[in-house]
């Protein structure tokens, strides 16, 4: 699961470590709830997309995209939830 790590120093954005379930392992085997989302390991429908389209006017974001993003899914009423 995604977990907060630390503020940069630099831009004052949130940092984020992978960490594993250890306890209460039984309440996993269906996805959960989250309050992250990665870019990386985002799976939805295409729909998502329009709802929450990226800012074209912003360009070479890199940090701070993902928070960006999720607050537009935040706001469209989303649901973040993580696989088992």
């Amino acid at each position: 699961m995604m977990v907060f790590s630390h503020f940069s120093k630099e831009d004052q954005l949130p940092r984020f470590k992978s960490q594993k379930i250890l306890k209460d392992q039984e309440h996993y085997k269906m996805p959960y709830k989250s309050v992250f989302w990665a870019a990386g390991f985002s799976f939805s429908m295409g729909q998502l997309i329009y709802d929450c389209p990226y800012i074209s006017d912003l360009e070479h974001v890199f940090f701070g995209e993902e928070h960006l993003q999720m607050f537009f899914m935040w706001k469209k009423g989303y649901t973040l939830l993580t696989p088992p």
